[in-house]
């Protein structure tokens, strides 16, 4: 899995998101200081308990020599409007909005690509820094019941596309979520009261199991 996503990183890098800024270099100026933050973040990781691949993807990033030095002070996924990040901004603050109808080739979290360049925003916020997560709710919640065929003893549903999309996105915000708690980062994942999101298999058993203990359902 690790070494598939090689050849869309580089892509990714070509390409220069508005997201960073129209100053920021996604290159490191060296190695070293790329590897150091990737260890650091390892480190952490493991302390925390992280399934091993998730370590093992944030030793990649540093590999190759991205710039991992904390510079975001918010993320915000699914953006829509970007009310949350404007806010921010607003403040004084740097914020950086992930939302595919800004860049659908490089912000679709279902694509590698996407899943990139989100991972990578989320290894440049600052600790104690913000997040907030509005994961498409359209298969989990009670209205699509009928159809996604989900349940809470069998939350993944019947497969078919939009389904294996909203279990896709759960599971990455998954990984998401756990980088952010190795930095200490306040995050808020937001689903409809009723949303299966919380029942998921990567979150609600296992070692998976404590990512959702502190998220709390909200209208």
């Amino acid at each position: 899995m690790i070494s598939s996503m090689a050849q869309p990183i580089i892509i990714m890098l070509d390409v220069r998101s508005c997201a960073y800024g129209p100053s920021r270099e996604p290159f490191a100026s060296g190695m070293p200081r790329a590897c150091e933050h990737s260890r650091e973040m390892a480190q952490r990781l493991r302390h925390i308990g992280a399934p091993r691949a998730i370590v093992r993807l944030c030793l990649t990033f540093g590999s190759i020599g991205l710039d991992l030095s904390p510079h975001l002070d918010s993320v915000e996924t699914f953006a829509g409007r970007q009310e949350y990040s404007k806010a921010v901004r607003r403040s004084g603050l740097e914020a950086a909005a992930f939302e595919m109808l800004l860049d659908p080739a490089l912000m679709d979290i279902t694509t590698t690509n996407g899943f990139v360049v989100l991972l990578h925003m989320v290894l440049v916020q600052k600790e104690c820094s913000q997040s907030v997560h509005g994961v498409v709710c359209s298969t989990w919640g009670n209205m699509n019941r009928g159809t996604s065929m989900r349940s809470a003893g069998r939350p993944l549903g019947k497969d078919g596309p939009s389904v294996r999309n909203g279990n896709l996105m759960v599971s990455r915000i998954a990984i998401v979520l756990w980088i952010q708690m190795a930095k200490g980062i306040f995050w808020i994942l937001e689903n409809p009261v009723g949303s299966l999101v919380f029942n998921h298999p990567r979150h609600g058993g296992g070692s998976g199991g404590a990512l959702f203990q502190e998220a709390l359902p909200c209208l």
